[in-house]
């Protein structure tokens, strides 16, 4: 399933060394567990906790991002390794303390449940970016890892078969802009699909004398924008193609808060088609083929 984000930390949990759960990763088939996500200084943590009794059953400590098989009886998970390294946070004399994307390594990796023992592990390479979680395809043995990174993001495929597993070549996917909604499979799997959000569409700076990077509100100078774009891949031919998404706004149009991710849903319709929703209630239907 994809990501979904809490307004608010939800400290109705138990903590995760001290951190509350941001985001829900995915559910258990039986319902019986959640797998979430924490935000610690900076990284990502992901464990799992008990859905009735609200306590954590699996605190894996390394575990960035995870997800359930189909089968519930597997787990999809990417496992980081940090290490530090004090020349590269005092360059120039400028003292960095945020950790740095090159002093992180992934695994991605298949593990048991609930016996949480590790079946089969393989590096992951990302060209940039910070994994932010796991999709798993309802009906093939391959998953996608999503990383983001300031305005940009992707995807990276993964397969496993007879107990090998591994990242494919060639097979991952990036925007250039941030990922909102998504990635989702289609319910047969063929189809993978997201949005990606352009920031302060509604602006054209090469036309104003306002900066929207400086004043988030500025009014818009009227016409046509693109809000984003809709990425369809075709899984099994590790093919791609993007749609625009634009609108029409008048001159002295200013944006509310839903309107900055002007996608609000995604979802895939029985007849194979693409449905968008947007945050004015428009709906849109998009082909999932070019």
């Amino acid at each position: 399933m994809p990501i979904s984000y809490f307004p608010q930390p939800d400290h109705s949990w138990e903590t995760l060394d001290g951190e509350a759960p941001q985001a829900l990763l995915d559910r258990h088939p039986t319902g019986e567990f959640l797998a979430m996500q924490t935000d610690t200084g900076g990284k990502n943590r992901a464990a799992v906790w008990n859905a009735h009794t609200k306590k954590i059953v699996w605190n894996p400590g390394d575990i960035s991002a995870l997800s359930w098989l189909p089968d519930g009886m597997e787990i999809l998970a990417v496992r980081e390794e940090y290490h530090p390294d004090p020349r590269l946070h005092n360059a120039g004399g400028v003292q960095i303390v945020s950790p740095l994307q090159r002093e992180f390594s992934y695994f991605v990796e298949r593990l048991s449940w609930p016996a949480a023992e590790r079946t089969a592990s393989a590096p992951l390479t990302l060209t940039t970016g910070w994994v932010s979680h796991v999709v798993v395809s309802p009906t093939a043995p391959l998953g996608f890892i999503v990383w983001h990174e300031q305005n940009e993001g992707g995807v990276e495929q993964v397969m496993w078969q007879d107990g090998n597993l591994r990242q494919v070549p060639n097979a991952g996917y990036g925007v250039g802009g941030v990922i909102g909604k998504g990635p989702l499979f289609s319910p047969d799997g063929r189809y993978l699909a997201l949005s990606s959000a352009e920031p302060f569409w509604w602006f054209d700076g090469e036309d104003s004398e306002a900066d929207p990077y400086d004043d988030e509100g500025a009014p818009s100078p009227g016409g046509e924008f693109q809000f984003g774009c809709i990425v369809i891949g075709n899984v099994m031919m590790g093919s791609y193609h993007s749609v625009g998404l634009t609108m029409s706004v008048p001159e002295g149009w200013t944006p509310d808060e839903a309107s900055y991710e002007a996608v609000t849903s995604i979802a895939f319709a029985d007849d194979g088609s693409l449905h968008v929703s947007l945050w004015n209630g428009e709906e849109r239907t998009i082909a999932v083929s070019p």
